[in-house]
């Protein structure tokens, strides 16, 4: 599954370069050791590390999630916590 999700993200991102297969790679562990842990925590997914598979997604807390960001990066600019 996680694979799956990396290549929807890179097609979306157009990661077609010489390098694509190292960064869809990368993808996929980003996905699975910090990205889709993250969105389970906030209540968006609901994911089986294990089977590496996606079983419930909720599209209305992924919208107020993505509201928040946008929000933050408004008020904020993009500083992060470490700067």
């Amino acid at each position: 599954m996680t694979s799956a999700v990396a290549n929807a993200i890179a097609e979306q991102t157009q990661t077609a370069t010489p390098d694509g297969p190292m960064r869809l790679s990368r993808l996929e562990v980003q996905l699975h050791h910090t990205h889709l842990p993250k969105l389970e925590m906030a209540g968006v997914l609901t994911y089986d590390a294990d089977a590496q598979l996606v079983t419930e997604f909720d599209a209305d807390e992924l919208e107020l999630l993505s509201q928040a960001s946008d929000t933050l990066e408004a008020e904020f600019g993009g500083a992060t916590a470490a700067e």
